[in-house]
């Protein structure tokens, strides 16, 4: 029948449904629990609440690598591609293992990523890996810090944000005590609670980050950096949101500073932060020289 003639278009198709398919419903039978302790964090965990926004900016990351490379399926996979393929799923299928026996969720996503990467090698070889591997590496950011780590950064930020908060307040001729995490004014005090730490910024502007690189497509060194400056952006970005709120303390009355103004305030502070990303890659991109490194892969067209 010409159905299953190797040069039919149905073939064809049923042949590439079932090679996306097969794994997909693999790895969504090894990793759900996985899957489902994730919704769970991002449902209780205001710090990675944008953890449901990741996978949708993922298809849409994958949408655009098949508008500009075509099906992910290639024919004839190079034997250095299927080695490499072979290594991310074993190395992704026992760090799955690892991590699920020392309930490390953060570990189990990156084992994820990496068996994903492995697919894309296996199924579509580099170009598959030039063309995808950007919408795979973006499920990072919806892995949750284990709590140490969380807690550890979490108070250092509180730290910082404090010092620097009561120190420009001071400079506006505000007066201010700070005694640990508490900012005491006249009439009010101020926590900086490990929510207003700004550790929930820096995961959404790291994943933004990554999002600006990859979208505008410059290499690698590129994409570090806008990574990289997305810390500080979010750290200081969330420094404005508790010198606005102080200054508002100061000048006008506590009530404007709590409930939903307060998260009004800090909607408007994320919003400056986002623009200061986009201005900073613009900025960076007028001298491109700058970001090349000899180690660094050439700018895909």
């Amino acid at each position: 029948m010409d159905f299953f003639r190797p040069e039919s278009k149905a073939a064809r198709v049923l042949r590439t449904s079932l090679l996306v398919l097969a794994p997909a419903v693999a790895i969504v039978l090894i990793y759900g629990e996985t899957l489902l302790d994730l919704a769970d964090r991002w449902s209780d965990d205001p710090n990675y609440s944008h953890g449901w926004a990741v996978p949708f900016v993922s298809l849409a990351f994958a949408w655009r690598g098949f508008k500009s490379h075509g099906s992910l399926i290639r024919k004839r996979i190079p034997t250095t591609c299927v080695l490499q393929g072979v290594v991310c799923l074993v190395l992704g299928l026992a760090l799955h293992a690892w991590s699920w026996l020392a309930a490390w969720l953060f570990m189990d996503v990156v084992s994820l990523v990496i068996l994903l990467r492995g697919a894309l090698w296996l199924l579509g070889g580099r170009r598959g890996i030039r063309a995808y591997a950007p919408a795979v590496t973006l499920l990072i950011f919806m892995a949750p810090l284990p709590f140490g780590t969380q807690l550890w950064i979490a108070n250092h930020l509180q730290h910082s944000v404090s010092v620097i908060a009561e120190t420009s307040l001071a400079v506006l001729d505000v007066p201010v005590i700070r005694e640990g995490y508490f900012l005491h004014f006249r009439n009010h005090t101020l926590e900086i609670a490990e929510a207003c730490s700004g550790l929930r910024q820096i995961s959404a502007f790291l994943a933004t980050g990554f999002v600006i690189g990859a979208l505008l497509n410059r290499g690698r060194a590129f994409l570090t950096f806008m990574l990289v400056c997305s810390i500080p952006i979010a750290v200081l970005a969330n420094c404005l949101r508790v010198i606005v709120t102080g200054l508002i303390i100061h000048l006008g009355s506590a009530e404007w500073a709590q409930g939903f103004f307060h998260h009004l305030e800090g909607m408007g502070i994320v919003l400056v932060g986002f623009i200061l990303q986009g201005l900073l890659a613009s900025v960076i991109l007028r001298k491109p020289p700058q970001l090349r490194f000899s180690t660094v892969m050439p700018e895909q067209p």
